[in-house]
């Protein structure tokens, strides 16, 4: 049983240590949205969510202990070169620093012990830039690009309390956590070339080159106002990698708005380039579309040709019928029938009984008409001897012709 029980024990402990660990790790924006700077782990306007990201920044130099955490808290380790997307959080540990050159030329230089975030970034050179930098805790040097200098009012590093607004700087923001060692907690800025501004819902405070500006986290009345310091604090020291930074707030902005041109035309071009693939996918998508319906088509148009073809020979068919069928009346019309041939034959029969009828009912027509005949050749039959009574006279004949006209 005490094997047992100190099993047990042993794994409740390493499950605590686990858990220690992985939230020790994590990111700023791992824990609650409340507790990040500027809510910087909205992904309401991170397009890393999906296949279109926007890069905000490319990787110069990266030591020590550096992690990006994307908007899904999915955690990646960076190289030189790599890309920084909209959306991405900046951890480092106790020796780790990153540098970053932004997309609108400007630099920062992320401190050791820092956990921030790239909440917006949008450098396209037009009027709708944009950038936006959440810093929960640590510190990092900050060359502000075209976006400060052509929309001020667009760039701006947000932390738990304060937002500092920048006008073409170099300046370094930092954090200071309640409970830490380092000094008062609050927000503080220090400027070494241009000016910034920290701004709280008590006040604001103009920071100047050279000079270091504070917000603390707390405080009554006069006490919580942002106000300006007497002189920089001892925590503000130089890297091991300080001098890759000097001299570049010269180098930006001199080359500032060639690039700011440069990027707007690529970025033309990117629209127009997309805007071709775009109408180039809807026309392969309509071809597809086309080319599905057409089978779907042909089959109906060879179900019309078949029905047509079965139209046509029925109506051939038909046709024969009835010319055959006027055929045979035809040939039935030339020959008698049956009924014809008997009314035919009785028609003939009673034309014979009216003729034997009329036969029997002038026997004498028929005698007279011997006689006459018999007459007619004595007349004119000549004797031998035309001498005496034997002679037949003209005026004889005539009188015997009258005679049998008159019977």
């Amino acid at each position: 049983m005490r094997a047992i029980f100190t099993i047990l024990v042993a794994s409740i402990l390493y499950c605590i240590c686990i858990a220690a660990q992985a939230q020790s790790s994590a990111p700023a924006t791992a824990s609650t949205p409340s507790s990040t700077p500027g809510n910087a782990t909205s992904t309401a306007n991170t397009p890393n969510s999906g296949n279109n990201l926007t890069v905000a920044g490319t990787v110069n130099l990266v030591e020590g202990d550096v992690h990006i955490y994307d908007a899904h808290n999915a955690v990646r380790t960076v190289h030189v070169n790599d890309n920084i997307f909209e959306g991405d959080s900046i951890v480092t540990g106790a020796d780790g620093e990153i540098h970053i050159t932004m997309a609108d030329t400007g630099f920062i230089a992320v401190r050791p012990n820092t956990k921030m975030a790239i909440t917006q970034y949008r450098a396209n050179g037009d009027n709708q830039d944009k950038g936006v930098i959440g810093l929960l805790v640590g510190s990092f040097r900050s060359i502000s690009g075209w976006i400060a200098k052509y929309q001020p009012k667009s760039y701006e590093i947000r932390t738990p309390t304060a937002t500092i607004g920048i006008r073409g700087t170099d300046h370094e923001p930092k954090v200071i956590p309640e409970g830490s060692s380092e000094g008062d907690p609050g927000t503080y800025d220090k400027v070494n070339t241009g000016g910034t501004f920290i701004n709280t819902p008590q006040g604001r405070v103009d920071v100047s080159e050279n000079h270091a500006g504070f917000a603390p986290h707390g405080g009554i009345g006069i006490n919580a106002r942002p106000r300006m310091l007497d002189r920089v604090p001892n925590f503000y020291r130089p890297t091991r990698n300080e001098h890759f930074i000097e001299g570049k707030h010269a180098e930006i902005q001199r080359n500032l708005s060639t690039r700011r041109a440069e990027r707007f035309q690529q970025y033309k071009n990117n629209v127009r380039q997309q805007g071709q693939r775009a109408m180039q996918e809807s026309r392969m998508r309509q071809q597809q579309a086309n080319g599905m319906q057409r089978p779907n088509m042909a089959n109906r148009q060879e179900g019309a040709a078949a029905n047509n073809q079965r139209t046509t020979l029925a109506q051939r068919l038909q046709a024969a019928k009835s010319a055959m069928a006027e055929r045979q009346q035809r040939m039935l019309g030339n020959r008698p029938t049956e009924n014809q041939s008997t009314n035919r034959f009785g028609q003939n029969q009673r034309g014979n009984n009216m003729q034997a009828n009329q036969q029997r009912a002038n026997p004498m027509q028929q005698n007279q008409r011997a006689n006459q005949a018999v007459e007619n050749q004595r007349s004119n039959r000549v004797p031998p001897n035309n001498k005496g009574n034997g002679r037949t006279t003209n005026k004889e004949d005539e009188k015997r012709t009258r005679g049998q006209k008159s019977e």
